[in-house]
């Protein structure tokens, strides 16, 4: 049989067609084709397997800590949810136009800034509750001219 060009090129384009759905599949893949003739002659070879071993553990991510910010004309709610976590462990604080909450755990400090153009001198702590992993902290806006 005599090959010509769009022949052999299409036989490759079946191989690489049949090779990319196996490993769509997550399938190894080790395969050798030869095609055409004596006069032309084309080797395709094809070894590819995971690059992850089985072996490797596979470490779940860091939990970040769920923070929702609630601003009105009176205060300012901030809630953060982390399992386990206390309200000792909950730390926030007005830093210049951020709204710094730091969260203690387990030996290690999850840290989430919040944009707040609330100036750090506007606001007090009113009340830190604690409910099945969900700390709340209110602060109340002070006065204008109430400096503590």
């Amino acid at each position: 049989m005599i090959w010509d060009i769009d022949d052999l090129l299409n036989e490759l384009g079946v191989q690489l067609g049949w090779t990319v759905k196996e490993l769509d599949a997550g399938r190894e893949v080790n395969a050798r084709r030869i095609v055409g003739d004596e006069l032309v002659k084309v080797t395709a070879s094809v070894s590819i397997r995971s690059a992850i071993p089985d072996s490797v553990p596979v470490r779940p991510a860091a939990q970040e800590p769920l923070v929702d910010v609630f601003d009105d004309s009176k205060g300012i709610k901030v809630v953060v949810e982390l399992p386990g976590v206390k309200k000792e462990d909950v730390h926030a604080r007005f830093l210049d136009g951020v709204l710094r909450i730091e969260v203690s755990k387990a030996g290690r400090v999850h840290r989430r800034d919040v944009p707040c153009k609330v100036p750090p001198a506007s606001v007090e702590v009113k009340s830190i509750t604690e409910n099945n992993s969900v700390v709340e902290i209110t602060f109340l806006r002070r006065p204008r001219g109430d400096k503590k």
